[in-house]
């Protein structure tokens, strides 16, 4: 039996990008092994060309957001922050890597 050509995506499947939610561990006492996989799975997030979306925070899923920054993904980050302010400052999470920060404030 021939395998069939793919179809061509409809107008509105080709205006999606998948997104894919990356969350883990956000401390700081992390082995290296486990930071470089989670920027790893980020790269390939970001080749891809899906969109990350993530806590906004430190550990795996600051990892995941620059391995996906570099390949070129749009990344998302949800924080807890009413402001960047209080991102920053009150929860010392990082803003590097994200195109996008929404916080409650927002909704």
């Amino acid at each position: 039996m021939a395998s069939q050509p793919p179809r061509e995506p409809t107008a509105s499947q080709q205006a999606l990008d998948l997104t894919v939610g990356v969350m883990g561990v956000a401390g700081h006492d992390i082995p290296e092994s486990h930071l470089a996989k989670a920027e790893e799975l980020g790269e390939v997030i970001g080749e891809q060309g899906c969109v990350l979306v993530t806590g906004a925070c430190p550990g795996l899923p600051f990892a995941a957001a620059r391995g996906a920054k570099r390949k070129g993904a749009t990344v998302i980050g949800i924080s807890p922050g009413l402001s960047l302010y209080e991102h920053a400052y009150k929860y010392e999470s990082p803003n590097a890597y994200h195109d996008i920060l929404i916080s409650p404030a927002a909704v």
